[in-house]
C-alpha cells in the first residue's frame, strides 16, 4: 500500500497525542512501582514474631514435640524430629543445632519398611547431631534380614558404648553377638535390657562383667541359657532394680544372692531348669521392697524348685508381694496357705500390699494371717492373673519392661 502525504501528515498530528498518553501512563506507573516499593520495604522490615523468638526458646518449643527422653521418637514421619528441619531454612538450623532432639534412637521396626537406604545413614546423623550427649537406644536385631546389615548395626552400638544411658537390645535367636555388646566399659549407663533366644550353641559367656558404675536397673530375657552362661554378664552387687525372665531357677538363686542393694525384683519362672536341685545359703535382700513373681510355664518339678527358691529368700523390708499362686501348687482345700507360709519366711513384718494371682483364696485369708496388710487384691483364674493387674496402682510397670517404654513414642511413626 502507497505511503501517501496525507497518511504521513494524520501521523505526524497522532505522535503528539501518543506521547502525551505515554507521559500520563508512565506517571501512573512510576507511582504503582513507589506504592510498590513502599509495600516491600514494609515486608521487608516486619518481623513474624516466631522469628523473634531466641534460638533456646525455640529449641526447648521443639523438644516439646518429641516424646519425653529416654523415650525415642520415629526416625521418619510426620513425627520425626527431621519434620522440624524441613519448615524453613532458621528452624532446620535450630533443630539441627539442638542436640536433644537426637539422642534417643529406635531401630525396632521390620527392616523392608524403612525408606530404602535410609537408615543406616539416617541412625549415623542422628547420632552425629547428638554430638557427645549419652544416648538413649532401642534396637531389635528380628528386625534385619541380612547378616552383613546386622553387623553393621552391631558396630553402631558398640563403638557408642561410651555414650550409653538407657539401652534395650533383642538379639534375637542365634546371633552370637552377646559377647561383644556387654565386654568393655559403659561409663553412663544406668538402664538395660538384654533379650536373646537360643542362646546355648553360641554360650561363652563373658570373661568379665559389664563395666557400667552407674547401671541400676537390669532386664534380661534369656532363652536357652545355659547355667555358666548369665552369671558374669553383669555387676549385680550395684543394681537396685532387676527383672529376670526365663533363667534357670538354680542361676536365678546364684544372681540374687550377688544382688544385696535390691530394692525392686522381678522373676519370671519357667519350666526350663527346674530338674537342677537349689543347694544355697540363704538369700538376704535386705533393701527389698518390691518383688513380682510370676510363672510362665507349669511343672510340678518347677512349683517345687520355685518353692525352694522362696525358702532361700530373706527380705526383711518388703512392702510390696505379687505372686502367681499356681507356682506353688496350692492344695485345693487350703487355697492362700502356701502363700501366707512364704511371705512368713521373708521375714517380712511390714508388708503392706499384697497381690495374689491365679488364687481361690479370698482377701480375708491373707488380712486374718498378716494383720499389717492395708490392701489386698487376689485375682482368680479369670484372665487377671498377670501382672497387667498392677498397671493401674502404682506398681510402676513400665520399668520392668525397657524396651516397650523407650520405643512406644517411636511407634507413632509407624501408624
Amino acid at each position: 500500500m502507497e505511503y501517501t502525504a496525507q497518511a504521513r501528515a494524520a501521523d505526524r498530528a497522532r505522535i503528539p497525542s501518543l506521547d502525551t498518553k505515554i507521559t500520563e501512563l508512565e506517571e501512573v506507573l512510576g507511582a504503582l512501582r513507589l506504592e510498590r516499593d513502599a509495600a516491600q520495604d514494609r515486608l521487608d522490615t516486619y518481623i513474624y514474631p516466631i522469628l523473634t523468638i531466641p534460638d533456646e526458646i525455640l529449641s526447648e518449643i521443639f523438644l516439646q514435640c518429641i516424646p519425653p527422653y529416654p523415650e525415642c521418637p520415629p526416625l521418619f514421619g510426620v513425627y520425626s524430629p527431621s519434620k522440624l528441619g524441613q519448615i524453613c531454612g532458621h528452624w532446620k538450623r535450630v533443630a539441627h543445632a539442638t542436640p536433644q532432639l537426637w539422642r534417643a534412637i529406635c531401630c525396632t521396626s521390620v527392616w523392608p519398611n524403612y525408606p530404602d537406604g535410609q537408615l543406616l545413614s539416617t541412625l549415623e546423623t542422628w547420632l552425629r547431631r547428638s554430638r557427645a550427649l549419652p544416648l538413649a537406644l532401642v534396637f531389635a536385631f528380628d528386625a534385619v534380614a541380612e547378616e552383613d546389615e546386622t553387623a553393621v548395626l552391631l558396630d553402631i552400638i558398640v563403638n557408642n558404648r561410651a555414650r550409653w544411658e538407657h539401652l534395650a537390645v533383642d538379639l534375637g535367636e542365634g546371633k552370637p553377638k552377646l559377647r561383644r555388646l556387654l565386654e568393655g566399659t559403659a561409663p553412663f549407663l544406668r538402664e538395660l535390657e538384654v533379650r536373646i533366644g537360643d542362646y546355648g550353641a553360641h554360650a561363652q559367656g563373658c570373661s568379665r562383667p559389664l563395666d557400667a558404675p552407674k547401671l541400676k536397673t537390669a532386664v534380661l530375657h534369656a532363652y536357652g541359657v545355659p547355667d555358666a552362661g548369665v552369671v558374669t554378664w553383669l555387676p549385680w552387687a550395684q543394681l537396685t532394680r532387676l527383672s529376670l525372665a526365663d533363667i534357670p531357677l538354680a542361676m536365678m538363686a546364684t544372681i540374687l544372692q550377688q544382688s544385696n542393694q535390691l530394692v525392686h525384683c522381678r522373676l519370671v519362672l519357667n519350666e526350663d531348669g527346674a530338674n537342677v536341685s537349689i543347694h544355697r545359703s540363704p538369700i538376704l535382700l535386705p533393701h527389698l521392697t518390691t518383688l513380682l513373681v510370676q510363672m510362665v510355664d507349669s511343672s510340678s518339678e518347677a512349683e517345687q524348685l520355685s518353692l525352694s527358691l522362696f525358702k532361700l529368700i530373706r527380705a526383711p523390708a518388703l512392702l510390696r508381694f505379687y505372686l502367681d499362686e499356681d507356682i506353688l501348687e496350692p492344695e485345693q482345700d487350703r487355697p492362700g496357705l502356701l502363700v501366707i507360709d512364704v511371705v512368713a519366711g521373708f521375714g517380712c513384718s511390714k508388708l503392706e500390699e499384697l497381690r495374689v494371682a491365679y488364687s481361690q483364696a479370698t482377701p480375708s485369708t491373707f488380712t486374718e494371717a498378716l494383720p499389717n496388710l492395708v490392701d489386698v487384691r487376689v485375682y482368680p483364674d479369670t484372665g487377671m492373673g498377670s501382672l497387667d493387674c498392677c498397671r493401674s496402682d502404682g506398681w510402676e510397670w513400665p520399668a520392668w519392661d525397657l524396651m516397650h517404654r523407650y520405643s512406644r513414642g517411636a511407634s507413632a511413626g509407624n501408624d
